[in-house]
C-alpha cells in the first residue's frame, strides 16, 4: 500500500513530514468520531454503553491508517503513540469523573 505521499502525489515530502501528516489524519479522524458519537448520543438520547460501544468500534478501525506512515524514518512510531495517547485520556476523564458518576446513580436510587 502507498504512503500518505504517493496518495497526495507529492514524491517530495520527507519521511518526516509524510508521517507527521499521516498522524494528523489520525487524529482528524478521532475528533470526527468522537464528535459523532457526542452528536448521537444527544439526538437519539441513547446510553452509555451504546455510545461507548460505537466508540470503541470506530476507533479500533484507526488501524487502517497504518499502511500510510513511511517506516524509513523513526517518526512512524506516532502510529502506536495517537491511540495509545487517546486511550489514556478517556481513562482519565472517567476517572476524574467518576465521583460525579457515582453521586448522579446514588441521588437516582434514593440513596443520596
Amino acid at each position: 500500500m502507498p504512503v500518505l505521499r504517493e496518495l497526495l502525489l507529492m514524491p517530495g515530502l520527507s519521511p518526516l513530514h509524510n508521517n507527521i501528516s499521516a498522524a494528523m489524519v489520525m487524529v482528524l479522524y478521532y475528533r470526527i468520531v468522537i464528535e459523532f458519537v457526542s452528536k448521537f448520543r444527544e439526538r437519539f438520547k441513547a446510553l452509555t454503553f451504546q455510545s461507548r460501544q460505537i466508540l470503541q468500534m470506530s476507533l479500533t478501525t484507526s488501524i487502517v491508517f497504518w499502511p500510510l506512515f513511511d517506516t524509513s524514518e523513526w517518526s512512524w512510531r506516532l502510529n502506536a503513540l495517537l491511540p495509545a495517547a487517546m486511550s489514556v485520556r478517556m481513562i482519565l476523564k472517567v476517572s476524574l469523573n467518576q465521583n460525579q458518576y457515582t453521586h448522579t446513580a446514588r441521588t437516582r436510587r434514593g440513596v443520596s
